[in-house]
Order: C-alpha cells, then structure tokens, then sequence
C-alpha cells in the first residue's frame, strides 16, 4: 500500500478556510479592545478635563460680585453687577455647536476703600471681567483686566473703569480654560437660604460617536449677586 505524500487541494483549501475564520476572529477580538481601550481612554480625560473646567467655572461665579465703596461709616449703595448668562441654557440644555460667541460674562471686584479710614489701605477698587464663549463645539473660559481685549459683547456688561475702580493687575488673571467636545450646557438656578445657587451641568460626547459624559457642579452665588439671562 502507497503512503500519500504532501496535501492534496481540498485540504489546503480547508485548512486556509479554518485559518481564516481564526484570523477574522482574533482580528475581531483586537479590534474590540482597542475599541474599549479608547472609548475608556476618552471617558477618563472627559470626565477629568469637565471637572476642572466646571472647577473654575464655579470658583468664578463664586467670588463675582457687585461694586462696593467703603466709607468711613457706611457702605455705598453697591452698582449692581449681575452674572449674565445665555437663556438658551436657562433649565434647558443648550446646543453649544450651534453657538458661536458668549456663552456667558461675570465681574470680579474688590471692594474700593479710597474713603475709609478704617481701612488697612485707602486702595481703589479692583476689576476683572470673565467671559464663557463657545466655539466649533468647545467652550472656553477668559478672564481680562483690559476691557478693550474682550469681545464686543462682553464690554456693554462690564464696570466702567476710572476713579472708584480700576483694572486689577495683570497677575489677577485666571489661566484660560478650554473644554473641548461639549454637546450640551445648561444652567438651573435656586434659591437656598436667601442666595442664589446655580448648577451647571455639561454634556460631551466623544465625535462621531454616542458615548457622552455628563458632569455637573453646583455654584453658591454671593448674597445679592443675580442672574441676568440675555
């Protein structure tokens, strides 16, 4: 009886068949991973990135305030100075890559004690405008110690400088922040023990994808400080 040598046709053919339904399969496999890896990749840095945007976004809305004059005796009537933000994100979620501008604007002041003697310093008044725009879906959060470098928008809303207040220095300023892939903004606002609490919530989503992030955080806004919505 003849041994056969080598392979005849039908069964190479079945052997590359089995050796490709293992390669589509651990090609699969792979590509699933990686898939995994990089949607967790772009939660951790969205989830991260949101935080410390929100972070200083609340920080901001925190220390904004009206405009103080301190005498001797009495204070001022203070120039009210209110958060203005945009009404599209008034408990709604505002699409923000259909917007292409501000998104919101606030005034950082120290109080003016040019007119106290009971004060440690006769200073004027410090000023610092913070503007919240959005941009090809991102937003990002600036502050300015010249009224001019804003945009135009932002200067109707911001304290007249001279006199009683002027710019704060250049070292007030607040490093830039930008939060990139932001589908949705959207502000509610409260009222908790006579002040006004505002939470802030955004939406991301990773691009060409349905995978989103929420985060949210919550602003304890000055007594006397509103919200103007435009």
């Amino acid at each position: 009886m003849k041994r056969r040598n080598g392979f005849t046709v039908v069964e190479i053919m079945i052997a590359a068949g089995i050796l490709s339904m293992f390669m589509v399969g651990v090609f699969q496999l792979y590509r699933s991973g990686t898939q995994s890896f990089l949607l967790g990749s772009w939660k951790t840095r969205a989830q991260k990135d949101a935080q410390m945007f929100l972070e200083e976004l609340r920080t901001v809305f925190e220390t904004s305030g009206n405009a103080l004059i301190f005498r001797d005796n009495v204070i001022d009537p203070p120039v009210l100075l209110p958060i203005h933000l945009h009404s599209g994100a008034n408990n709604a979620a505002l699409p923000i890559a259909e917007v292409n501008g501000i998104v919101g604007f606030a005034n950082m002041l120290t109080p003016c004690t040019l007119y106290s003697s009971l004060a440690p310093e006769r200073l004027p008044g410090t000023w610092v405008g913070v503007v919240l725009s959005a941009e090809n879906g991102n937003l990002q959060l600036q502050t300015f110690v010249d009224p001019s470098q804003m945009p135009a928008q932002a200067m109707t809303w911001a304290l007249a400088l001279g006199g009683d207040f002027v710019a704060a220095p250049e070292t007030s300023l607040r490093t830039s922040r930008t939060l990139r892939d932001v589908e949705l903004f959207e502000v509610q606002q409260a009222t908790v023990d006579g002040k006004i609490q505002l939470l802030i919530r955004v939406t991301m989503r990773r691009p060409d994808q349905e995978t989103r992030v929420v985060q949210e955080v919550r602003a304890n806004l000055l007594r006397g400080v509103s919200v103007e919505w435009f």
